[in-house]
C-alpha cells in the first residue's frame, strides 16, 4: 500500500516533467531524487543505524570501531543505490 502511495506521489511529481516537453531522464531523476526514500527501507535503516550508532557508543577497541563506521558507511550506500535503482525504475522510458 504504501508503495502505491509513494508511485502516485512520484507520478504526479513527474508530470510536470512530461507535460512540459520531451522526456527528460536527468530531471525526472532528480525530482525522485528529492521525495523520501522507499518507506519501508527508510524504516529498516533507521533502524540497523540506531543499532550501530548504539555499538559504537558502548565500544572502546579501534579496530572495532573503524568496523562500525565502515559498516555505517556501507548502510549510506544501500540507502544511496535502494534510491537511485527506485528512481531509476520509475523514470525508464
Amino acid at each position: 500500500m504504501k508503495k502505491i502511495l509513494v508511485l502516485c506521489l512520484l507520478a504526479s511529481a513527474m508530470s510536470g516533467v512530461s507535460a512540459s516537453g520531451p522526456f527528460v531522464a536527468k530531471e525526472c531523476m532528480r525530482r525522485c531524487a528529492e521525495v523520501s526514500p522507499i518507506p519501508e527501507h527508510k524504516a529498516w535503516f533507521d533502524q540497523k543505524m540506531a543499532e550501530l550508532r548504539q555499538k559504537k557508543s558502548q565500544e572502546t577497541d579501534p579496530k572495532a570501531l573503524k568496523r562500525l563506521a565502515e559498516e555505517e558507511e556501507d548502510l549510506l550506500a544501500d540507502l544511496e543505490d535502494k534510491g537511485e535503482q527506485f528512481c531509476s525504475h520509475i523514470c525508464e522510458e
